[in-house]
């Protein structure tokens, strides 16, 4: 039961994206999603010195779509005030649906 879970800070993605210049639209490219597998083992004969090896396992795929602007303000419970997710964009982060 304890190989069900994936410790934490292990699984990760890198995810490549791009703004148009023109529309501002963010485009969000598929990762892959990795595991970091890491072995903690002796640098010297005499155990005194260790150093942590790893190695990324390729567990999956993810992709992401960038909510559209009237997705993004859509529900927020503010009235419409989206001044959050507004700095989010022009800060280059995106909001993103699983």
């Amino acid at each position: 039961e304890d190989n069900d879970s994936i410790q934490p800070l292990t699984l990760y993605a890198q995810i490549n994206h791009k703004r148009d210049r023109d529309t501002g639209n963010v485009k969000l490219e598929a990762s892959t999603l990795n595991i970091r597998e890491i072995e903690s083992i002796k640098a010297d004969p005499f155990g005194a010195a260790r150093v942590d090896v790893f190695e990324d396992v390729k567990v999956g795929q993810m992709s992401l779509r960038a909510l559209e602007a009237k997705e993004m303000t859509a529900g927020n419970g503010n009235g419409g005030n989206n001044n959050n997710n507004d700095d989010e964009r022009r800060n280059g982060n995106a909001n993103a649906v699983l």
